[in-house]
């Protein structure tokens, strides 16, 4: 397997609505704050669960690319900051109630471009999803800057039974997109120059995969998470 960087970018920065409960994200902007050499910038999104009779048990899983190594991040709440890409321990939403996930952004000194993602998943019932996806600017003269983005690859349902869709338009780079299991092995490819909008994955196991975009050369474009149920 390719140099697959363990990252779970997660579908639109939308709201995904199901059983009358609904998942929010609204994304707070930084326009030129601070300098690249400072100690870290927050970059606050409040999440919200509305028309819903109970709480909820979140799972939240954050994915970075195309960051320079040397750039920070982390995960944080009222009450905690994780380094880890994924849930620690669940976050309890309470019916119309608010949640403000800070995500810890250092650049360290290094000036450049990259993208962050963060999804919450209902720890009972992952088709109760929202995500957000942020590019992050660090410039020696302006300052770091973080903007909401749409991602340019999308693919649905997730989780998905036997079709997924895939949305490419914006991505003429890609040129293969291959599906792996969890531990690194290749389980379904697609050439992207069949002209083909759909993956059959009927014949796929229950369980979690990456699905993989690479270039003509190989190289590795974007990698995201889902999930095969049924």
């Amino acid at each position: 397997m390719k140099k697959i960087i363990t990252t779970y970018i997660f579908l639109l920065l939308s709201v995904v609505f199901v059983n009358a409960q609904t998942l929010n994200f609204e994304f707070e902007e930084v326009e030129g704050a601070g300098t690249i050499d400072m100690a870290s910038i927050d970059v606050h999104n409040y999440l919200t669960l509305a028309d819903a009779t109970k709480s909820l048990d979140l799972n939240w899983v954050y994915a970075t690319y195309d960051f320079p190594e040397e750039w920070t991040f982390a995960m944080c709440t009222d009450d905690a900051c994780w380094a880890t890409q994924e849930s620690v321990l669940p976050v309890e939403l309470s019916p119309d109630g608010v949640i403000d996930t800070k995500m810890q952004f250092k650049p360290n000194g290094v000036e450049g471009t990259g993208y962050a993602t963060l999804t919450f998943t209902d720890a009972v019932d992952p088709t109760i999803s929202a995500t957000t996806t942020f590019m992050a600017t660090a410039d020696p003269t302006t300052g770091i800057t973080l903007t909401q983005v749409e991602p340019k690859f999308n693919f649905y349902p997730n989780p998905v039974v036997d079709v997924m869709n895939i949305e490419l338009e914006h991505y003429p780079e890609v040129e293969k997109i291959a599906i792996y299991n969890l531990v690194g092995k290749e389980v379904k490819s697609l050439n992207t120059a069949d002209n083909q909008d759909i993956i059959d994955t009927s014949d796929l196991i229950q369980g979690m995969y990456l699905i993989v975009l690479e270039d003509l050369n190989g190289n590795l474009l974007e990698t995201r998470r889902f999930s095969k149920i049924y």
